[in-house]
């Protein structure tokens, strides 16, 4: 894939210190990186310091990312979301591309793989590309958590 021309603001939300870290040093090596260690913490840094990509985690016992991708398909915020999943994370996968992520990965995360998907994100953004899929009238009605539980086969 062809290069990102310019460096970015990337903001990455996750709550364990050490794979907050990791990933902050493989962003960093291309791009400025800012931090934030769950949901609420990370909606103020985005509003604060509006980067140009997020990076959320994602695990079994903390939603931070769908809360993330939630709050910025109900503010109308269009900014690319890659979701980094922990151990048992992969049943938000569909749920979190029909909010608009734009990548799904899981730990552990390959560094070639994590710039690929950050670099097709920012070229997406920069066509123009729509972050967030259209809801389906039944979407739009339903509750997002009875939503998740249909894309999970529940």
């Amino acid at each position: 894939m062809q290069g990102v021309l310019r460096v970015c603001r990337v903001l990455i939300v996750h709550r364990d210190a050490g794979a907050r870290d990791m990933l902050g040093a493989m962003v960093g090596r291309r791009h400025e990186v800012e931090y934030a260690s769950d949901y609420t913490a990370g909606v103020k840094a985005f509003h604060a310091r509006r980067p140009n990509l997020v990076i959320a985690g994602q695990d079994g016992r903390h939603g931070d990312a769908m809360l993330l991708l939630r709050h910025f398909h109900n503010n109308g915020v269009r900014v690319p979301v890659i979701m980094v999943a922990g151990r048992g994370a992969g049943v938000y996968q569909q749920a979190a591309m029909k909010l608009g992520a734009k990548a799904f990965l899981e730990f552990p995360v390959e560094e070639r793989r994590l710039a690929d998907a950050i670099e097709a994100a920012l070229a997406g953004a920069a066509r123009g590309e729509a972050d967030v899929p259209p809801l389906t009238k039944e979407e739009a009605r339903a509750n997002l958590s009875e939503l998740e539980k249909r894309l999970n086969g529940g």
